[in-house]
């Protein structure tokens, strides 16, 4: 037997095995392409439903400050009552479910969140924008650029509502 043909009779009894290994290869790169993309997809889906959450709750939250708690806060100023604040929670729940769809909304959320009790998790979401709401809120009547100087830099805001000095 002649080198060629030992050569072709090692390739004609290593094809099947070869060709069983480049398929279990391409397989198994084919699983994990998928795992990545499917990983991608779902931290985009997520991304992305979160930051329309996000959206929707931040103008939920500023539509019922400006609607409903401006109509329920007291004339002298003062805070609300606790059943007040109740009344703009629940008018803050309702506007933002609305907006986002209702029960549709709320059973997509389940699916891509996996949370139990999505209007509990709503409802967080809507006290933290109220909480970071109030924390731009603490310079009485000011235009919101004024309440956004006073925040960052407090001597820059001082200087800025200073009067110049007469001539």
């Amino acid at each position: 037997m002649t080198v060629s043909q030992t050569l072709s009779q090692y390739v004609a009894d290593a094809a099947p095995v070869l060709g069983t290994l480049l398929v279990a290869v391409v397989t198994c790169l084919a699983a994990r392409a998928t795992a990545w993309v499917n990983a991608h997809a779902k931290n985009a889906l997520v991304t992305g439903f979160m930051d329309r959450l996000r959206r929707e709750v931040d103008a939920g939250v500023a539509a019922t400050e400006q609607t409903v708690v401006a109509n329920l806060k007291p004339a002298d100023g003062g805070s609300l009552t606790p059943a007040d604040a109740a009344r703009a929670k629940q008018a803050a729940e309702d506007l933002v479910l609305a907006n986002l769809g209702g029960d549709k909304w709320i059973a997509e959320a389940k699916k891509i969140l996996g949370e139990a009790d999505i209007k509990a998790f709503l409802a967080s979401r809507i006290e933290a924008a109220v909480h970071s709401m109030s924390q731009w809120q603490t310079i009485p009547d000011a235009p919101p650029a004024a309440v956004a100087v006073a925040q960052v830099s407090p001597a820059l805001a001082a200087a800025t509502t200073t009067a110049p000095a007469a001539p």
